[in-house]
């Protein structure tokens, strides 16, 4: 969570400033797919990596596409253990759709707090839940 504490906000401040109507389009796409499935009551976890893989290519730098990746490689597990909590994927559509939003307006800063919020509020959820690395009796 230090990791996208300090990487994903500056990410969507830059896609913001660099993301052309297409990206917008997809990005648009990917929230749009969410929304009906958090509807729906069906898991997200697709369209969240998507969300963030698709922030990450607005910048278009490789490089911050190449990081992206890896952080989403690592983040299987957290994702999925957050996304399953009850009212966390509606909460989570909420975050992406402020994010759009900023971007929307190519308000870097806006769209940088927007995402630092999204992750501020998963870091909590994630401290409450149990952690699996700790053998049973052992927490």
């Amino acid at each position: 969570m230090d990791v996208r504490r300090m990487f994903e906000p500056a990410v969507a401040g830059m896609a913001a400033t660099r993301a052309t109507a297409s990206d917008l389009l997809e990005i648009e796409r990917i929230l749009g797919a969410q929304r009906r499935k958090v509807h729906a009551g069906k898991p997200t976890i697709d369209e969240d990596t998507a969300f963030h893989t698709a922030l990450a290519r607005a910048t278009h730098n490789p490089v911050i596409v190449g990081i992206m990746e890896t952080l989403n490689d690592l983040l299987v597990e957290s994702r999925a253990r957050a996304l399953q909590r009850r009212g966390r994927p509606l909460r989570s559509l909420r975050g992406h759709t402020a994010v759009v939003e900023a971007l929307r307006r190519q308000n870097a800063n806006r769209a940088a707090a927007a995402m630092r919020s999204h992750i501020d509020q998963i870091a909590a959820l994630l401290d409450q839940l149990p952690d699996r690395t700790v053998p049973r009796g052992r927490r």
